[in-house]
């Protein structure tokens, strides 16, 4: 047989092994049919692997959307099917947050969906008027454990602002969690060492090996590395902050620990400041888009988008006055509508737009009705506002 018959051979022997794992009920990845079904509908799972990124204008819920889309998903997902085939880590680099904000949006995550109620985090921190209650302090004490078994998935960094620092972390922890291999350079003899073994080579013996491949100590592991957000790296010495950017992005997450490690990787990147101007035309009408989130809109570096397999946009018409989006009426909806847009996506659909309920003090993400559906979601709204 062929190189190239064994290569396609081993390729249907893989997509057969993952028909089977789903036949037995496991997954191998997130599934996100099952807490947002319509946008299941084009972006079914992220896989291991896999490299996304959310953009957004400043303001908007970039940070909010990867706790409310993805990790509270992850987590629900796993806790309700105990056998589905993937264990996952996170590893959390906070630019903009320290790990007590991170774990207070935590907390109020968890009293909206234990006790419905909606306390953000400068009321857990009696920075208004009045401070927080003893009530409020009995229920954090009843979702302590919540909690805390939500961060025992994570790992947080809220100390490091560069990209070398951050993948000498994630190269640490890929010891700790499994094993890298060196292969022999023009050698088919599929001869490997570990990169342990490899280390002890002297500089000539090392001209003779080449990268080949990590195996995990546990192969349900799914590890999912959140930067938030790249553009707030710190440049990296004799580098601009596009060639900062790059290094993470292509050299680090995609070349290394998408490609080769197969760990999922979620950026968040900012839109350019110069996307957030509200642009007219000949008729006084805002063109909208404009406003929008795109590829050629991102923030200090737009060549990144091309290391990511999907990426997604956010976007709030509210805060440029616009008063009827999508069908959905706006100036009910206000603040708490977002359109999330698919703005790339190598394995399907692009450029359609998802309509969802937002609620940026517990980072709450919800698909909202068909714009002929919405009329009791309406009245609800209004009720509420006391109209």
């Amino acid at each position: 047989m062929s190189e190239i018959n064994v290569l396609v051979e081993q390729r249907i022997k893989d997509l057969q092994e993952k028909s089977n794992l789903r036949k037995s009920g496991k997954y191998d990845g997130i599934p996100l049919w099952e807490s947002f079904p319509r946008l299941g509908e084009f972006l079914p799972s992220i896989p291991k692997g896999r490299m996304l990124m959310i953009s957004a204008n400043s303001g908007i819920g970039k940070t909010q959307a990867w706790k409310g889309i993805f990790l509270t998903t992850l987590i629900d997902f796993v806790e309700t099917h105990q056998n589905c085939g993937f264990k996952p880590k996170f590893l959390l680099f906070l630019l903009e947050e320290t790990r007590d904000e991170f774990i207070d949006s935590l907390l109020s995550i968890m009293l909206y969906r234990k006790f419905k109620l909606i306390i953000d985090p400068s009321t857990l921190n009696s920075e208004y008027r009045t401070y927080l209650s003893d009530d409020i302090l009995d229920k954090l004490r009843l979702i302590q454990s919540d909690v805390s078994k939500i961060l025992d998935y994570l790992i947080i960094e809220d100390s490091v602002y560069n990209p070398t620092g951050a993948y000498k972390m994630c190269r640490k922890k890929s010891h700790e969690w499994g094993t890298h291999y060196m292969k022999k350079l023009y050698n088919d003899s599929n001869e490997f060492i570990t990169h342990e073994e490899y280390e002890t080579l002297t500089p000539n013996q090392k001209l003779s090996w080449k990268y080949s491949h990590y195996t995990p100590n546990d192969p349900e592991q799914m590890v999912i590395v959140i930067c938030d957000n790249m553009n707030i790296f710190t440049e990296e010495s004799g580098l601009s902050r596009h060639e900062t950017m790059s290094r993470w992005s292509r050299d680090y997450c995609r070349k290394q620990m998408s490609k080769h490690w197969q760990w999922t990787i979620i950026n968040i990147v900012q839109q350019s400041a110069e996307s957030e101007k509200q642009q007219f035309d000949y008729r006084g009408g805002s063109i909208v888009n404009k406003l929008k989130p795109s590829l050629d809109g991102l923030g200090n570096n737009k060549e990144i988008a091309r290391d990511h397999l999907v990426i997604l946009g956010l976007f709030a018409p509210a805060r440029y006055l616009i008063e009827e989006y999508l069908g959905y009426n706006i100036n009910i909806l206000k603040d708490n509508f977002r359109s999330l847009i698919i703005l790339k996506n190598r394995g399907g659909k692009t450029n359609l737009e998802l309509p969802l309920f937002f609620n940026g003090a517990i980072s709450y993400f919800k698909e909202l009705p068909k714009p002929d559906k919405m009329d009791e979601f309406y009245k609800q709204i209004e009720n509420k506002n006391g109209k």
